[in-house]
């Protein structure tokens, strides 16, 4: 599988963070579900967050892969995600506030230096704030103008990073709440354009 990556950020605070007493098992594996009787909701958003940010990771180069949840295993370490015998590497980062779930095609993406991660408060407008915050934080590396589009030959809009003509690497965007998060994946190597 050529490089992947994909994030998902959950607002641990939001009022729609209650959990529906049904919801564990719509998004549970048989092993995930049993595992997670005594937890507190903040443990069933971790599993939620980490099946959004597998699902995404693939759905980069499967355009014909739905989301079903159940699908997907996470590692009871959190530390990969399974789907179909394909396994993901998974980072997971929690605060009082968030749960942030990173996957990639490949451990070594999620251990470079070259890995931009952003998780920062929103504002009214997340998806454009977000990816306003991304364009700045690539425009430093780089030192040229960016630019995010999706491809339009995809329904699940992939946003794709451009430098010039170039594209950069991998990028997931996300929002939940009051809250906004960014993955990209960038070459040691990649020339100044």
């Amino acid at each position: 599988m050529p490089p992947s990556l994909g994030n998902d950020i959950v607002d641990l605070k939001s009022p729609e963070r209650v959990c529906h007493p049904r919801f564990p098992s719509r998004i549970c594996s048989q092993r995930e579900f049993l595992g997670i009787r005594d937890r507190n909701p903040e443990h069933i958003w971790t599993l939620w967050a980490a099946k959004e940010a597998a699902y995404k990771t693939l759905k980069r180069h499967n355009q014909s892969l739905h989301f079903s949840p159940c699908a997907f295993e996470v590692s009871e370490d959190f530390n990969h995600v399974t789907y179909s015998g394909q396994r993901l590497a998974l980072r997971v980062d929690r605060s009082d506030s968030y749960v942030h779930a990173v996957c990639a095609s490949d451990t070594g993406l999620l251990q470079t230096k070259q890995l931009l991660l952003i998780v920062e408060p929103s504002t009214n407008d997340p998806s454009t704030y977000v990816r306003g915050l991304l364009k700045e934080r690539i425009r430093a590396i780089f030192k040229q103008d960016i630019k995010i589009s999706n491809d339009p030959d995809r329904w699940s809009q992939v946003p794709k990073i451009f430098a010039g003509t170039h594209e950069l690497g991998p990028v997931s965007i996300s929002h939940d709440g009051d809250y906004v998060a960014a993955a990209f994946a960038y070459a040691p190597a990649s020339p100044a354009y």
